[in-house]
């Protein structure tokens, strides 16, 4: 379980890079983006082709208020605004997704294996204890019949602090964790919509 919350550290983390080089993206010269115009044409084709390959290792079902993801034995809706998001090979299960390209806000979800049954509550417990964030609540809800755990919390680092949102619910001896984060000016912005995806798992 530490070896989880500790790549949770470093995803979060990852809100924060996302962000200022989205900033030094937009500040950049703008021959550049005459020069991406030529592009256009292939990157089309090239986007066709890594639909259709990701089409072989996650489903992703268009709706007309976006797409259905079915993810390690889920399935949640996101927006159609949302732009998937790579992020470098772990060892957990994990999907992710940009909500807004200007500010990089995004969120993803990681999937850990639990070697035995856990109660959320207890998960919780021992996971946040590992974390070094500085939490600022802890409740638990239910949604469709599944048992959830919210956890608000800060991630002080050395470009800044990231203010996280984590979801988190038990099925099947795995722990499901939905982690949103900005910086804190702006983590009200994908709020809302971060909690109708998560309000639309089904298990």
């Amino acid at each position: 379980m530490k070896k989880s919350y500790i790549l949770l550290m470093l995803l979060s983390i990852s809100f924060f890079l996302v962000a200022c080089s989205t900033e030094t993206d937009s500040s950049e010269d703008v021959s550049e983006k005459d020069a991406s115009s030529t592009n256009e044409e292939m990157a089309e084709k090239e986007t066709a082709t890594d639909t259709n390959e990701e089409s072989n290792q996650d489903t992703e079902t268009e709706t007309q208020a976006g797409q259905v993801i079915e993810f390690e034995g889920i399935t949640f809706e996101v927006p159609s605004f949302a732009v998937s998001n790579e992020l470098e090979e772990s060892e957990y299960p994990t999907k992710s997704f940009i909500l807004d390209a200007n500010s990089g806000v995004n969120f993803n979800v990681i999937v850990e294996e639990l070697p035995e049954s856990k109660s959320i509550n207890d998960y919780i417990e021992a996971a946040t204890s590992q974390t070094g964030f500085e939490y600022l609540s802890k409740e638990y809800y239910t949604t469709n019949g599944i048992e959830w755990n919210e956890s608000v919390s800060l991630n002080h680092t050395e470009n800044g602090t990231v203010k996280l949102n984590q979801r988190t619910f038990i099925d099947d001896s795995k722990a499901y964790i939905f982690t949103y984060g900005s910086v804190q000016e702006i983590y009200e912005d994908q709020l809302s919509t971060f909690k109708t995806i998560t309000n639309s798992v089904q298990n």
